[in-house]
């Protein structure tokens, strides 16, 4: 009975426990990120709101249509900017950030 208990007990460690729940993490939200299109509202609204800021290069007064929009905190919006400039405007790159922070609001 020894040796079984031993044989699970690398389960209760809780190292191992966080690094399984990083792992499922990353597999559950990551994996498929660039599949479809960007479906809901949001995901279009600021894609576009970050697309717009490498269009016309401010950083600081928020676009959307070509207008002014202050309707939003424009740190997420900053975020997705970054990633399109450095790896190309995709739905991936448009996902990364949401999925990052679900996967920090699991860990919590």
């Amino acid at each position: 009975m020894n040796s079984t208990a031993s044989k699970f007990s690398v389960f209760f460690d809780p190292k191992i426990q966080l690094a399984a729940i990083i792992l499922f993490g990353i597999f559950i939200l990551f994996v498929k990120l660039d599949k479809g299109e960007l479906a809901s509202l949001d995901d279009s609204y600021y894609a576009q709101k970050a697309k717009e800021i490498l269009i016309t290069g401010d950083w600081l007064t928020m676009h959307y249509a070509g207008n002014p929009d202050f309707d939003n905190v424009p740190f997420y919006i900053w975020l997705e900017a970054i990633m399109f400039k450095l790896f190309g405007v995709h739905e991936y790159t448009a996902r990364f950030f949401s999925a990052l922070f679900g996967l920090c609001t699991i860990i919590l």
